[in-house]
């Protein structure tokens, strides 16, 4: 009877390295979504998942919990647009540190959970995002909350250091000279407030720009986006931004961000 011959050594190693090398870019690919979401239903074709150049699509609930105050948006300039008609939006960012950009795009709108993760090469400053998901969701500008980051070590400690981007349907969205911040409050608030300054080679704050600044709002509901633009800032560098809160029941509640100013 027949018996097939053992393979030699070397080709049968030669042959799982070559089936690794293809399997490890869409293990790269998968990684970029993320797993703590709880997917929607099978057959939502609109579902979180990996498509083509990004993680993108509705789920059913975030277990991470949300917290009382989150940053879910920072944007030099954000461009209206007909999500019924436009192909992509172009994201664009200023080049820094040394480690490739990660962009995150969520829902604004009650209810509707929503996410696009996308891990963008170093060299790069742009992407081109395809509305496919969001024309079939219905999302509109005002309901999507958008950041950019890049880890960097900044003094002693190694952070996030979030870009402001230009996102718009031209190949250049338009310039500001202005930033606008979104914050989601995760409960009824009575106050809001914030502080902004540069740091410094060392890593900590310096002379704060603003200190405690009020928003002027009496009532913030829970889920409602707050809406805060910056003044305009003239040295490049880092700048950090703390954004606080007092709740209906008095408790404090801050979030902080650490962002790039490019020079003009």
């Amino acid at each position: 009877m027949w018996m097939p011959r053992t393979l030699p050594v070397h080709i049968l190693f030669s042959s799982l390295l070559f089936l690794a090398f293809l399997a490890s870019p869409l293990l790269a690919q998968e990684g970029q979504c993320d797993q703590y979401l709880v997917k929607s239903a099978a057959d939502d074709a609109q579902g979180y998942r990996w498509r083509v150049s990004r993680c993108e699509g509705r789920y059913a609930q975030d277990v991470s919990g949300s917290g009382l105050l989150r940053i879910v948006s920072l944007t030099e300039s954000f461009e209206d647009f007909m999500s019924t008609s436009v192909r992509s939006l172009r994201i664009t960012w200023p080049l820094y540190g040394r480690e490739g950009v990660r962009l995150r795009a969520i829902s604004l709108r009650r209810r509707l959970y929503f996410r696009m993760d996308r891990e963008n090469p170093r060299e790069a400053t742009a992407y081109d995002w395809p509305s496919d998901v969001v024309r079939n969701i219905g999302l509109v500008k005002k309901e999507i909350g958008v950041l950019g980051w890049a880890a960097a070590a900044f003094g002693n400690t190694r952070r996030e250091i979030y870009l402001p981007l230009r996102i718009g349907q031209s190949s250049r969205p338009s310039q500001a000279t202005m930033y606008e911040v979104v914050v989601l409050p995760g409960a009824a608030l009575k106050d809001m407030y914030y502080s902004l300054a540069p740091v410094g080679a060392e890593g900590r704050p310096g002379v704060f720009l603003k200190k405690n600044q009020s928003l002027g709002g009496s009532y913030y509901s829970a889920g409602q986006a707050v809406r805060l633009v910056l003044p305009e800032l003239r040295n490049p560098g880092v700048y950090f931004l703390e954004v606080g809160a007092v709740l209906q029941d008095g408790r404090p509640a801050t979030v902080t961000m650490w962002f790039y100013h490019a020079a003009r």
